[in-house]
């Protein structure tokens, strides 16, 4: 298990997140207080492909941060 932080840029604005590696067998995101984000994936799940996932979610994570504020 290893944990990272990352940034990621959603609709021109820079926001962190928290990369988890573990045994899952899925890419899980958590959206937190504070603009942030947890994510936890497999160790052989590449850096592109969950940046790929949390852009695909890019509409629901802002709107998330949204209703949090």
């Amino acid at each position: 298990m290893s944990i990272e932080i990352k940034e990621i840029c959603l609709r021109e604005k820079k926001y962190q997140y928290t990369l988890e590696r573990k045994t899952v067998k899925n890419i899980n995101l958590r959206i937190k207080p504070g603009y942030s984000m947890y994510v936890s994936a497999n160790k052989r799940v590449s850096i592109k492909t969950i940046e790929d996932f949390i852009k695909s979610k890019e509409s629901f994570i802002l709107e998330a941060f949204e209703r949090i504020e």
